[in-house]
């Protein structure tokens, strides 16, 4: 009986979530990828972008620096797969939010600057 009440809440609490990622997929993924979005590491201020071609760029915004960082690949409906880590990407408001292989939760935004990051590649 436990494990049937179990069960049920779990697949009610992830039918929920499977709605917002099939929004997600519909309507985001596009402007998801291809953009650059604004996330912490410690107290520094880093951009990213899942740039269409399967790379993922950074771009340190006190150095001025962007670079190719690894590969990303996607699994439908909004699941990235970066350095072996799962990404569940859901549209929050004019953001996104991160949860990272099912355990660390981030918040990524519009980076706030407009890096000049395809030179000099």
């Amino acid at each position: 009986m436990r494990s049937l009440i179990k069960i049920t809440l779990l697949s009610l609490v992830f039918s929920g979530c499977n709605i917002k990622a099939e929004e997600f997929f519909e309507e985001y993924k596009r402007e998801f990828e291809n953009s650059w979005w604004d996330y912490y590491y410690g107290d520094d201020e880093y951009c990213f972008n899942a740039y269409e071609d399967h790379n993922l760029w950074l771009y340190d915004i006190q150095e001025e620096d962007a670079w190719p960082s690894t590969t990303w690949s996607f699994t439908p409906p909004n699941t990235y797969h970066v350095d072996g880590y799962d990404i569940d990407v859901i549209e929050d408001d004019e953001c996104y939010k991160l949860t990272i292989s099912g355990v660390l939760s981030r918040v990524a935004c519009e980076c706030p600057v407009d890096p000049d990051w395809r030179e000099p590649w």
